[in-house]
Order: C-alpha cells, then structure tokens, then sequence
C-alpha cells in the first residue's frame, strides 16, 4: 500500500471517528435536554379542558376520587382530555392509556401532572391549579429544577428553582385565605327573572346578553358585557367578584327584553347579597 493510500485511509478513519463521536455527543446532548423525549403535553391545554369541566359542574374542578391524579383523570371519562396529554411528559402513555381504556384511572405513578384538587370558580384566581412534577418545559425539555404551573385565570409561566419555595409560600397563603364560597364551591350571586306578566322563572332558557358596571370606592369605573346559552349565562349564577369593594350595575337582556338594572354593593369580593332579581320591561 503506498504512502498516499495510507494517508488516504487514516484521514477517513479520523474522519469516522470524528463523526461518530460527533454523533454520540449529539445524541447525548439532546438525551440531556430531553430526558424522556421530545414532547406537547400542553400546560395552557389542561387549563382550557379543567374551565370546560368546571362550566358543565357549577364551577367546581374535578374532584372527589382516590388521589388528586385520579380525580385529573375524569378528564378522560368526559371525553375532553387523551391519555397521552394525561399522563404528562414524564410518563408512560402506553400504561396510561391500557389504564383509561380499563376504566381505571391514574395515579401518582402514572400521572406526571401535579394537580390541585378541591379549587372552584369561586377562588382567587392566583392560585395555581396545575404544574409538572419533572421539571420539563412545554416541549419535554429541563427546567433545572423549575415549573411550569397555570394560575386560575390561565396564564401559564415558568418558576425557577430559586423562586419556587417562594412561589409555594405565596400558594400556602392563597389557600389559608379560601373563602367559604370557594371551599364549598357556591356561586357568590345567584340571579330569577321576573317577566312582565310578573311570571318569575330561574334560568332564560335561551341566549341572553349582560351587561354590568362597576364603580370601586376610589371612584374607578370599569364595565363589561357577556352573551350566550351556556356556563353561568344560561344558569344565571357567577362564580367570582366583579369587584373587591364598590358596587355593581346589572343588567339583562333577551327575546327584546331588558330589565331594569340591580345594584349590588361588594365588601371583600362577596356581595351584601346573594340572591338578584331581574324585573323584564
């Protein structure tokens, strides 16, 4: 073999090695980053499924079964969530899937969500109701100790490791201040109609339109408007304060009917009363 080949064939054999290496070292870099592979197990997606269950049961998430995974996995049996997105991003969707196909639900070796049980609409919405276990991101990928929760009000964000005793401590307060209407999950305003024949009915039965004012104790105004046949709409009740502390205007709307707009005066977020009634002119 002459010199030239010789080279030839060192040079590829480097090149090789140098290839492979490369390739090992790819392959273990993204093996660190995402140690249980590329995922979409979307945070902000339980959120949205979580407020879906909640407007189908008077405003109350689920709850009531074994563990906090188990009650996260009648999610399944409302046909809202797959076992995959259930099972989080640390956990077999295989086993996950032969469990809800069974009937069962999941646990806490089984289920990669930390779930906060027992939160209804009536609660601060700075509570947080969902966050991983295994410190993956939105893609499967490390957060070095940090999570990814989702707050009552849907924002999703990342909580470092440096700040998560502090996030817990803030959640601890937030708990110990729950209301009574939150812990037993009774809407804080519940509302009948009366229609002009004087025929008093408690829910419309179609869809309706509100519209509410309110005026805090600073003299702030803010105001808002809804429409719809489902969630509190068509049931007439709310879930959470429009205000801390002033008054409230409201005012109801449908089939050409407006009533005439009722007060309530708020302390604290919950109402001086509990019960509205909407005159239709």
């Amino acid at each position: 073999m002459s010199r030239t080949v010789r080279i030839a064939v060192l040079c590829l054999a480097i090149s090789l090695v140098v290839i492979v290496f490369g390739l090992l070292g790819l392959y273990g870099y993204r093996r660190y980053i995402y140690p249980y592979g590329p995922t979409h197990r979307c945070t902000r997606l339980m959120w949205f499924m979580l407020t879906d269950y909640a407007s189908a049961h008077e405003g109350r998430f689920p709850r009531g079964e074994l563990t906090p995974e188990a009650s996260l996995s009648l999610l399944y049996r409302e046909g809202v969530l797959d076992a995959a997105t259930l099972a989080g991003r640390a956990k077999s969707v295989e086993v996950a899937k032969r469990i809800l196909e069974s009937g069962e639900l999941l646990g806490p070796d089984t289920c990669d969500w930390h779930y906060v049980e027992g939160l209804t609409w009536d609660d601060n919405w700075q509570l947080a109701i969902l966050w991983d276990k295994s410190s993956l991101g939105h893609t499967g990928h490390r957060l070095h100790g940090g999570h990814e929760i989702v707050r009552l009000y849907g924002v999703t964000e990342i909580v470092p490791a440096d700040k998560w005793d502090a996030f817990l401590a803030e959640q601890a307060k937030l708990h110990a201040a729950r209301s009574v209407f939150a812990k037993e999950g009774r809407p804080l305003l519940t509302a009948k109609i009366e229609m002009p024949d004087g025929t008093v009915i408690d829910h419309p039965g179609q869809s309706v339109d509100l519209s509410y004012e309110s005026r805090a104790q600073n003299g702030s105004m803010t105001g808002s408007s809804s429409s719809g046949t489902h969630s509190y709409l068509s049931r007439l009740c709310w879930y959470y304060p429009h205000i801390e502390n002033g008054t409230t205007d409201y005012r109801l709307s449908f089939s050409g009917l407006r009533s005439e707009p009722v007060t309530v005066k708020w302390r604290n977020a919950v109402p001086e009363k509990d019960t509205l009634l909407f005159r239709m002119r």
